[in-house]
């Protein structure tokens, strides 16, 4: 089960822990849900995996009654770092204007309205690509995006700005490519995703301190107040340009730990784990059809 939601709590509530093994990886978002939370019967979960120690720290204070049988943190939801890499030398311009990148649903948690604010207290020589699609309902009011785009206006911005809806992945890969740093103004996060992935890219991350940030990310460009973001922008504008082609290239190791497919080998070596009758229960079959099932 992925999402500690719906229906888990039907599954949890039907399967005992010697009916099927019942594994269950949950993110950051599980935690605005504690009454429900409490309502589960986390003594059926084999094994609850967490994407980052803070989250998991978080989500166990609401466990009621008998915890999981098997707590694991993976240290982040992964990142394919096949897929997500620097381009080709050039690809970075060498030259202002520095473009910001902020992407994800546009919420009021992303704060991507603070975003713009901040940036009209910026030198002209950074801009902003603002990066995503409204959120689902119940993230957020829906006039959010609205707010952003009046900001703008009112701000006189739109020269500094370039704003699209969600892209395809190779589209977004070749934004980061050519954007200098990535920032994640967030209240609460997980792990915050399109960090890695645009660190991978090369890009340096202005990171708000959220909870977890600096076991995730590098705790030198976490920024507590705006003034302190402006200092990091202008730490970054003054290096040269060998200084910021280095710090550029040095950034996609800072995030190699977080690589998907070792996670993935990791999660698959922890579901499986030892295949027996007493480890999986009723459903242990020696027959193919059990193995299909595991390759499924």
């Amino acid at each position: 089960m992925d999402w500690a939601q719906v229906p888990l709590d039907v599954v949890l509530q039907q399967w005992g822990p010697n009916d099927c093994p019942v594994i269950v990886r949950a993110h950051r978002i599980e935690m605005y849900n504690r009454e429900f939370i409490k309502t589960l019967p986390w003594g059926n979960v084999a094994c609850l995996l967490f994407i980052a120690k803070h989250v998991q720290d978080r989500f166990l204070e609401a466990i009621q009654g008998e915890p999981p049988q098997r707590v694991v943190n993976v240290g982040h939801v992964g990142v394919d770092t096949a897929f997500w890499t620097p381009g080709e030398p050039g690809t970075r311009p060498a030259e202002p204007p520095w473009r910001i990148v902020i992407a994800g649903s546009v919420t009021p948690k992303k704060r991507q309205y603070t975003v713009v604010q901040m940036l009209a207290d910026l030198p002209e020589a950074f801009h902003l690509d603002l990066i995503g699609n409204l959120g689902m309902p119940g993230y957020g009011n829906a006039e959010y995006g609205e707010n952003i785009t009046d900001l703008v206006r009112e701000l006189g911005l739109e020269e500094r700005m370039q704003a699209s809806g969600a892209l395809s992945r190779e589209d977004l890969r070749e934004r980061l490519r050519q954007a200098h740093l990535v920032i994640s103004a967030s209240n609460e996060e997980g792990c915050a995703t399109i960090v890695a992935e645009a660190m991978a890219c090369g890009c340096v991350p202005l990171l708000n301190c959220w909870r977890g940030v600096r076991d995730l990310y590098p705790p030198e460009w976490v920024w507590q107040t705006p003034k302190e973001l402006y200092g990091l922008c202008e730490l970054y504008a003054a290096q040269g340009a060998a200084d910021r082609e280095r710090l550029h290239a040095g950034m996609p190791e800072k995030v190699a730990r977080f690589d998907a497919a070792t996670i993935a080998r990791q999660v698959c070596d922890i579901i499986t784990g030892p295949i027996d009758a007493a480890s999986v229960g009723r459903w242990y079959d020696e027959d193919a059809q059990f193995n299909h099932l595991l390759e499924q």
